[in-house]
């Protein structure tokens, strides 16, 4: 498989989807309690989820 492939779906799609979390905390909640529950929220789960989301695809992606 290609590299940049590689690359792209290592760290694109994690990349998209914290930015879009983001958008939705930005724009959805209104109350700035909320919002800063939500964003301390995401700050433990985005790492947690980029981190799972590594050690599955990363195998799968690979060679044999």
């Amino acid at each position: 498989m290609n590299i940049y492939l590689n690359i792209c779906l290592m760290f694109g799609i994690p990349a998209a989807f914290a930015i879009t979390l983001n958008l939705i905390g930005y724009k959805l909640i209104q109350n700035k309690a909320a919002k800063k529950k939500y964003f301390k929220f995401i700050r433990i789960l985005g790492p947690i989820v980029v981190i799972g989301y590594a050690l599955i695809l990363w195998p799968l992606i690979q060679p044999v």
